[in-house]
């Protein structure tokens, strides 16, 4: 059928058919009947197929559109073709990055060796967490978009736009590129929301602090606001043991120790297997003894990365031994955590908590209270899980959790 006929027949119901009013069904199929037969035949029939036809397809158009409206975004990975998981971790191989392709179009690009997650998923948009490494984001605009990304502390509000977003777990370093298109960003060094939009960038670590960027009045060059730490100095909290400092001639001691001092820009990079590499010939007890903190804290993070789980734990616990009361120490309680949960995930609960009395207002906090709740929901405390989700809710409302919360509090 073409257009013509389709409208004719759209026209013949309006003008010819009674649809509305209070009369009985069989007294609308007689006026129909009744109008049909005032047609030709062969014009009759033509006209109550393409009439059907119209039904058919505006009542199509209605079912998909609310059915794409209700169902939650679903996403593959790759070249999959199963739906992937809503929760479950992802990571790009060293040397490729991975794609997540979402229903209503959007596109995540985990680049080599990024790590992350699509924690929750609505018919309105997702929230996908980047734990470690750099993504690539592309969100499909519409009118009623609600897209977050998570990045460390930093929370990327979306409404349909490109950039790229990466977080470094090492040196809690935060970076945002814009391509095209605007987003609003909390967190960390930006006393009130930043709106980033065009080409500009944002790069912000931890101490600093930062007005948002005003819009680039050149639309062609970016705009940068880049904040960075104070340098830490041997001298400070995280400096060598005495032995190291007050021989300043032996050259060997000096020699490890300028190996030791690259781990954190080494992690930085993303050089974990170099970091565990330099670490073994060293010698790991003597590196677990010697490192300074920010040291430590990027080998325990590198054989985390690399799989060394046993040294990982081994080092997030020299951390928190030699360098007590500092930030790399609470950090380490929280990746204790994470080495626990499959082993013993009492153990876990403790490092969670443990991490959450020490940092109160840390970069991990809304991730160790929702793993802590899911551990407690899986070991089937039942009231202690619901207390967790109530705390969790109330804390964190729109967090990555938070779905998973609202399930365990329904009756």
């Amino acid at each position: 059928m073409n257009t013509s006929e389709f409208q004719r027949a759209a026209e013949f119901i309006q003008t010819r058919v009674e649809t509305r009013g209070g009369t009985s069904e069989p007294a609308h199929r007689a006026r129909f009947m009744a109008a049909i037969e005032h047609r030709k035949p062969v014009a009759a029939r033509r006209m109550l197929i393409a009439s059907a036809a119209t039904c058919a397809l505006v009542g199509g158009i209605t079912v998909n559109s609310h059915r794409q409206k209700t169902q939650a975004l679903t996403y593959r990975i790759g070249v999959e073709k199963d739906i992937a998981e809503i929760g479950s971790y992802v990571s790009a191989p060293p040397a490729s990055p991975l794609g997540l392709n979402f229903s209503e179009g959007s596109r995540v690009v985990l680049e080599p060796g990024a790590r992350g997650r699509v924690a929750r998923a609505t018919n309105r948009g997702a929230t996908v967490v980047l734990e470690n490494g750099r993504a690539s984001i592309n969100v499909v605009h519409r009118a009623d978009t609600d897209w977050q990304v998570l990045a460390g502390p930093y929370v990327v509000q979306v409404a349909g736009t490109s950039f790229e977003v990466s977080y470094n777990v090492a040196t809690q370093t935060f970076e945002l590129d814009m391509r095209e298109g605007v987003v609003r960003v909390t967190g960390p060094g930006l006393a009130v929301p930043g709106e980033i939009r065009g080409t500009q960038r944002l790069l912000l670590a931890p101490g600093s602090s930062s007005q948002p960027p005003a819009a680039s009045a050149n639309p062609i060059a970016p705009t940068v606001i880049e904040t960075t730490a104070p340098e830490v100095k041997p001298s400070d909290q995280h400096a060598g043991p005495p032995e190291t400092q007050s021989n300043p001639g032996n050259s060997a001691l000096i020699g490890k120790r300028k190996s030791a001092d690259s781990w954190s820009q080494l992690g930085v990079k993303a050089q974990h297997k170099q970091i565990v590499g330099l670490a073994e010939r060293q010698g790991i007890d003597n590196a677990l003894s010697s490192a300074s903190g920010p040291d430590l804290f990027a080998l325990a993070n590198a054989a985390r990365f690399t799989g060394r789980q046993q040294l990982a734990d081994r080092a997030y616990r020299a951390v928190r031994s030699r360098f007590s009361g500092s930030g790399e120490a609470s950090s380490a309680a929280f990746f204790l955590g994470r080495l626990q949960e499959n082993s013993n995930s009492a153990n876990a609960i403790g490092w969670y908590e443990q991490y959450v009395a020490e940092s109160p207002a840390g970069v991990w906090v809304a991730e160790a209270l929702g793993r802590r709740m899911v551990l407690l929901n899986a070991a089937q405390s039942a009231d202690a899980a619901r207390k967790a989700a109530q705390d969790y809710l109330q804390r964190f409302a729109t967090g990555p959790y938070a779905g998973f919360a609202q399930k365990i509090l329904q009756p």
